[in-house]
């Protein structure tokens, strides 16, 4: 059993962990070239636009996963949220939802979504997958994903 102390060094390590992904990835912000050859992978939907739904860096910090933030349709977004979550996720209190980035370890999966794509769940082991079969880009189908 965890005590009081155990979990709030748990939950301070996870805060850290968070805070270290987003200054990695501030850290290639700061250079687009670098950026892209630094990618691993790139979740896109089918879109024609090829909206990148996620984008995955193996660092030696660990993997990192960075989503763009989007928007949704007015009734999408309130079909598939609530108002505390709207409030407290995206940069207008609506519909544009903020930017996440993480590290892999985070998550059980990625939820990815964009303009056109919605809720499609990829689980964290095809993630790892397409990392290890050296997959560079995976297109999104909400049918297939």
């Amino acid at each position: 059993m965890m005590d009081d102390n155990s979990l709030g060094v748990l939950i301070g390590h996870m805060n850290d962990r968070q805070k270290q992904a987003e200054a990695v990835y501030a850290a290639l912000r700061t250079n687009e070239r670098i950026r892209k050859k630094a990618r691993t992978l790139v979740y896109r939907c089918p879109n024609r636009t090829r909206c990148a739904l996620a984008e995955v860096y193996a660092s030696p910090a660990g993997v990192l996963i960075h989503h763009p933030s989007y928007k949704l349709s007015r009734d999408l977004n309130e079909q598939g949220s609530s108002a505390d979550g709207r409030a407290a996720n995206t940069t207008d209190g609506d519909r544009h939802w903020k930017v996440r980035t993480y590290f892999l370890e985070a998550a059980v999966n990625l939820a990815l979504n964009c303009d056109h794509v919605h809720h499609v769940v990829i689980d964290r082991e095809h993630v790892e997958w397409h990392i290890r079969e050296g997959i560079t880009t995976h297109i999104v189908h909400p049918d297939t994903a």
